[in-house]
């Protein structure tokens, strides 16, 4: 677990990692998953709100539901981790950071809505 991390120590384990791992019963659209994904990580995670905009369960990644067996699951989850094709992992969450969360996309969107408001 790491706290209080530097950007260049945080872009140091991200670029080093081989999942990103977050458990959390409750989480909005956690910058911490958006920047795993920027590195093309795969995600284990707790389903959440948030999680759902991030993971697309066994594509890129495995989303645990909140249930009496949470921990257990969830220590199940890591093991099934490492034995999938991570780099299939990996393509995936690159490509779902490229349709969701790359800021050129994002930047042309806001555009498009703001022309649509000036045009109307």
């Amino acid at each position: 677990l790491h706290r209080n991390l530097s950007d260049l120590d945080r872009d140091f384990l991200l670029s080093s990692a081989t999942f990103f791992v977050q458990a959390s019963y409750e989480e909005g659209l956690g910058l911490s998953m958006v920047e795993a994904l920027s590195y093309d990580l795969p995600i284990l995670s707790s389903k959440t709100y948030g999680s759902i905009e991030c993971v697309v369960h066994n594509a890129n990644g495995i989303l645990v539901d909140d249930s009496k067996s949470f921990e257990e699951e969830f220590s199940q989850a890591i093991i099934e981790m490492c034995k999938l094709d991570l780099c299939g992992l990996r393509n995936k969450s690159h490509e779902i950071f490229m349709e969701k969360f790359d800021s050129r996309k994002s930047k042309k969107e806001f555009l498009n809505i703001l022309y649509d408001f000036m045009s109307a």
